[in-house]
This record gives C-alpha cells, structure tokens and sequence, in this order.
C-alpha cells in the first residue's frame, strides 16, 4: 500500500514537473537579448593594425642581405622587406629562427602582416607547419647545404 503512494507520488511529481516547463499554449517565452559585444581595448603596438588586412601566399624566394622575402599570392609575385622590430612566428606563435628557419622556402604557406605605415615592409611574418608544404616532399628543403 505504502509503495503504490510512493509510486504515485512519485510519478505526479515528475509529470508535474515536466508541464510546469513549458510555456503556456499560444504564448512564447521572452525571447533573451544577445549580450551586447563590447568593444576590444587591445593597444596595437605599431599604429592601426586592424586597418591592414594580411597577406596569404606560397613562399617563392628570400635575400638574407637585403632582408626581404617574395610570396606568390593569386599568381602574383609580392615582395616584403623585413622590419628590424619584425617578428617571425611559427604556427603555434613560437620563437624561430628569422629568415635562417627552414620553412622559408619553396612552397611553404607564409601569411605576412605588413606594416601599418608601409604596406611593402612585414611587421609580422607567420610560418606553416613544416609538414604543410605544396607540391614537395614534406621536410626537405632545396635551399640546404649538401654535406
């Protein structure tokens, strides 16, 4: 006798629970406003950055002297110099070995972020993964020394 109560109770409970969720036929529940986006207070280090858009090309060629690199992007050869205060990243953001790292060259994915004030001149430079290289063998790179 005491389990049927329980049970019945018990089952009351639950359906009466799951009704009282929903909203009432005909009526839809206020609808919550999107969190309004506040603006990012992010000082860019070197002018306007977010009013240089980067560029995403297939490396092509580089001259340690002059420091500069040339990228193909849409079939076209886009030169860049290096600024001294420029920062060469891998794809992780990682240190590497400026224009000595062995993912500058032929065929590897380069995004540059050129300079606010000269578009010519890459503030940032962003490396592929070194097994992301187009139409190569992964890993082996033309401009190394044969010892």
């Amino acid at each position: 006798m005491i389990r049927s109560i329980l049970a019945a109770l018990l089952a009351s409970v639950v359906i009466g629970g799951g009704l009282t969720a929903q909203p009432p036929k005909g009526k839809e529940p206020p609808k919550k406003e999107a969190p309004k986006e506040k603006p990012k207070d992010k000082a860019p280090s070197k002018g306007t950055k977010a009013a240089v858009k980067e560029v995403t090309g297939t490396f092509k060629s580089k001259d340690v002297a002059k420091k500069s690199i040339t990228i193909t992007v849409d079939g076209k050869d886009r030169t860049f110099k290096i600024a001294d205060e420029a920062v060469i990243v891998g794809p992780r953001g990682g240190a590497t070995d400026g224009l000595k790292d062995d993912r500058l060259d032929k065929g590897y994915k380069v995004t540059v972020m050129p300079d606010a004030k000269d578009p010519e001149t890459a503030a940032e430079v962003r490396l592929a993964f070194r097994n992301e290289r187009e139409g190569g063998e992964a890993g082996k790179s033309a401009d190394k020394d044969k010892k």
